[in-house]
């Protein structure tokens, strides 16, 4: 029987019908499960249905990064080029993840809002952590397969090194949580495509341009480092060249600790966004 008490609650139940033609409250417990299953595979698919434009778009502009930066070296020599690449190698990797889990975050919730479909997920049997949860897995996921692409074709064609591979998982969760989390701020934001644009190219490809991916903070000036070392994703990508070449301008533990301390403060502002509604109910 459903009272007055339980349709207030958080929808941890729903009716479900018996084989006699019975209906009974079906309890999910503090999480659930399928529903936010269902959720994140919705994201991934719908961005895996691309078909060569997910895993190709990506592949093919870091492979033309990496091409314009060896191009513009001139005759350095082999050793000089291969230096080179060991350098910006590994800010390609983490520019363009980055820019994936952004992008595909902010992309779902706008367009969910813009074809009804928010309010289908928040009428859903599941709370807000777990719509929270379901948008940002989904890009989190979409990323790292970016990534992982972008990595291999990065270790066959350009001979990367590889010294760290769990401290590099590390960083790419780490990174690509951070980008789905303000990429789902700024879908939760967003009201039409334009304002996507310019998060886009205001904020985030700033970010990554300015992140030393393709810079040694010796180049800057002093005056201006402070910057830099404002800028979430520098630390991202000093812990990727740090895992694989062993290098890095920030030490990796100051790096880590920086970017789970941003995590945790972006993810707890988007729970409660979601939570309150912030422009996803009429």
């Amino acid at each position: 029987m459903v009272t007055a008490e339980t349709s207030q609650r958080r929808p941890a139940a729903v009716l479900a019908s018996q084989a006699g033609g019975e209906w009974r409250l079906r309890h999910y417990g503090p999480l659930n499960w399928r529903g936010l299953w269902a959720h994140g595979k919705r994201g991934v698919l719908a961005f895996i249905k691309e078909g060569m434009a997910f895993l190709g778009g990506p592949m093919i502009t870091a492979m033309m990064f990496l091409a314009v930066f060896v191009l513009a070296t001139g005759d350095g020599g082999a050793d000089g080029i291969q230096d080179l690449i060991d350098f910006v190698g590994p800010g390609i990797i983490a520019f363009t993840m980055l820019h994936q889990a952004f992008q595909h975050a902010a992309a779902m919730l706008i367009e969910d809002k813009h074809e009804g479909v928010i309010a289908d997920i928040l009428m859903a049997p599941l709370s807000p952590g777990e719509i929270f949860a379901g948008y940002v897995t989904a890009a989190m996921t979409t990323a790292l397969m970016v990534g992982i692409s972008v990595l291999l074709v990065m270790l066959l064609v350009a001979g990367l090194p590889f010294e760290r591979p769990l401290a590099l998982i590390a960083f790419a969760l780490l990174g690509a949580l951070l980008f789905a989390l303000i990429g789902t701020l700024v879908g939760l934001w967003a009201e039409k495509w334009e304002h996507y644009s310019a998060a886009e190219s205001f904020l985030i490809l700033p970010l990554g341009v300015l992140s030393g991916a393709f810079f040694s903070l010796e180049a800057v000036a002093e005056g201006w480092r402070w910057a830099i070392a404002f800028n979430p994703a520098h630390y991202i990508v000093e812990g990727f060249r740090w895992s694989m070449i062993g290098e890095s301008q920030v030490a990796p533990w100051n790096a880590a600790a920086v970017l789970l301390v941003l995590n945790l403060c972006l993810a707890a502002l988007a729970w409660r966004l979601i939570a309150v509604g912030y422009r996803l109910k009429p």
